[in-house]
């Protein structure tokens, strides 16, 4: 069986032609999203965040892709939960917690474990550039002192200058474009590390809280090669739900970037860029006689 859980129903409508919010909370963001379902499957419950960015979107399949650009910009931890006990199902929008509440222990209920660290994506100034062309496209110098790009001044002095130019043309507004940036200057800063767990769920067994490992935890993880440490669990999944219920493979702390999600970010940009209506630098020019 392959199985979608019910937020795809978010993919069966449309925003046709365009549709802008300028200085709307977020709360008023998801709800304008929400509003537009033909049937109203979702509805707002908590939303944990009071964000003023402006938002674009035009010729958009499906809701969802709008939905969970909402939150994009943040420069913090967010997550989407979902509450289907009743219906219309409620959704949300909240700051995960920071508590340490799971742990995986060598001996206990850790199998394997396994760590990739990958400086090749690397950045560490950003020149950031929205919707125009030429000397029209946007940039950030008005709202970042006349500077054009963003840094982090200690992965320079660790691992050497490594610019890029980034440009998204969905972005009218110059602080949302900024904050964008800024969120993904402090994710590709720093090399991406990512651990694997392979686990085993005793929550069942021993009905403790500590055992439970989902999404969203912050689990502490004790192994006498790698030393103890705490790290926020971003991916999980259980390849043998009949045969081997308990065995649970975790994926913590900054996810891999695989061919998968770049191939679906090409697949995005393209489907923008076609939809999109870009200004162009144009000389209007008039001729004049005088006496």
């Amino acid at each position: 069986y392959e199985c979608d859980h019910v937020i795809a129903t978010l993919l069966d409508d449309v925003l046709f032609e365009y549709h802008q919010t300028i200085n709307w909370t977020t709360k008023q963001n998801i709800e304008y999203i929400l509003a537009r379902q033909t049937t109203k499957h979702w509805r707002l419950g908590r939303c944990d965040f009071t964000r003023y960015f402006h938002y674009k979107w035009e010729d958009e399949n499906g809701l969802l892709g709008p939905l969970f650009s909402i939150a994009q910009p943040f420069d913090e931890q967010y997550e989407w939960t979902w509450d289907t006990t009743s219906y219309p199902w409620t959704l949300n929008l909240v700051r995960p917690s920071n508590a340490t509440t799971c742990e995986v222990r060598f001996g206990k209920n850790q199998r394997e474990i396994q760590r990739d660290i990958d400086p090749t994506g690397i950045l560490n100034r950003i020149y950031p550039k929205g919707y125009g062309e030429g000397v029209n496209q946007l940039t950030i110098r008005e709202a970042n002192n006349g500077r054009p790009y963003l840094e982090n001044a200690a992965s320079i002095a660790k691992y050497g200058l490594i610019p890029y130019v980034w440009v998204d043309r969905r972005f009218e507004d110059i602080n949302s474009l900024k904050a964008s940036a800024q969120a993904l200057l402090d994710e590709r800063s720093v090399p991406k590390v990512s651990y694997r767990i392979s686990a085993v769920d005793l929550s069942s067994l021993t009905g403790m809280d500590v055992d439970k490992l989902r999404v969203g935890r912050i689990v502490r993880i004790i192994d006498p090669d790698l030393g103890t440490f705490e790290a926020r669990i971003v991916g999980e999944s259980k390849p043998d739900m009949v045969g081997s219920p308990g065995d649970i493979q975790l994926e913590i702390a900054n996810k891999t970037e695989n061919l998968g999600t770049t191939q679906a970010d090409l697949e995005r940009r393209q489907e923008i860029n076609e939809v999109y209506a870009q200004g162009a630098t144009n000389l209007l020019a008039y001729s004049y006689d005088d006496n």
